[in-house]
Parts: C-alpha cells; structure tokens; sequence
C-alpha cells in the first residue's frame, strides 16, 4: 500500500540522513491542494541536535526529499510552510492499491477485514401519526447501502424491515385525544 510504502521510505531516509525517527505521523490531507498525505517529520527531526549542528524543520524536509529522490509511486512531493511535506499520489498507484484490496477477500470485491462480525441494520417506515413527506421514503435506500458496505467490508448483515404498527399507535393516540376531552 502507498500509505505503508511512504512511512518506509521517510524511516530509512530519515536514518540515512542520521536522525531517531520512532514516530511518524502521516495524515490524510483534508484539502487537496496539499497533496493526498502530509507529514511533518520535518519539525519532529529539527529538534534534533546532529553532529553538524541544529538544522531548521524547512532545511530538514528539503534534505529528506532531496535523499528520498522520485518513488515510482509519487507524482510529486513538496515542502509547504514551515517544514511539512506533501506528497501527492499518481492515480495509477491509488488504483493499483483498490485492486490490491478488492482481491484480497474470498470473493473478488469482497474483503474479510471484518470476517466472523455480525451487525444489524433496521429499516424503518414512516411514522404512521405524522405528515407523509420525501424524507420518509429515504429509509429503505439509505439502510440498504449501509447494510451492502457493511458487507463488503465482510459482516455478517442482518437485514431487518420494521413496519409501524399503525393500528396500535393511532389507537393509543386516539385514547389519548378523548382523555384529554373528556
């Protein structure tokens, strides 16, 4: 997996270039203008004391980009503000990655990620005593897509429609309006 590949690569250079480095942090980034992972090794390598002295977090992510070189997995890699690095993925190694992933379950497109878990999924109908509106058809749809993914990712799904027992709501509801008048 590129996310893997990535964090193996920051720990070698990293010791290459003669710094401890125990923990890395790679994070998904949440705008894409700076690249699908950042990190800021950088910062956590410049507190660092080397024998030629303290390096600035900046000049700490310009040496590690410069011994990582080019992976055959990455687009581009680049040091933004302070000292992260952005790398930003070729589309090909993200979808050699699904692929990975999609035939690594039993059944092609099938993963056992969550193999022997059980989860339960309610469907519900609308509300018997209220106005009927848009929202209430989105139950069904939005519940079985939530049972499929689950699925995919390996539970055991057990799909349960639940109809409003109508009679016995506006029952109790109709008692409750002639208590009140009566």
């Amino acid at each position: 997996m590129v996310k893997s590949q990535i964090l193996e690569d920051l720990k070698k250079v990293a010791a290459e270039l003669g710094y401890k480095s125990n923990d890395i942090v790679l994070s998904i980034s949440k705008n894409p203008r700076f690249g699908d992972y950042s990190t800021n090794i950088a910062l956590q390598l410049a507190k660092q004391k080397l024998e030629s002295g303290k390096h600035s977090a900046k000049e700490v992510a310009n040496q590690i980009l410069k011994k990582l070189g080019k992976p055959d997995y990455l687009k581009k890699a680049e040091v933004a503000g302070g000292g992260f690095i952005n790398f930003f993925i070729k589309p090909e190694s993200l979808a050699d990655d699904l692929e990975e992933i999609l035939k690594s379950g039993s059944d092609f497109g099938k993963s056992n990620i969550n193999k022997d878990k059980k989860a339960r999924v309610e469907f519900v109908s609308a509300n018997p005593t209220g106005p009927l509106h848009f929202g209430n058809g989105r139950g069904g749809p939005l519940g079985d897509s939530l049972a499929s993914v689950l699925e995919f990712s390996g539970f055991e799904v057990l799909r349960e429609y639940l109809n409003n027992d109508k009679g016995n709501q506006v029952k109790e509801l109709v008692k409750l309006c002639l208590l009140r008048q009566g």
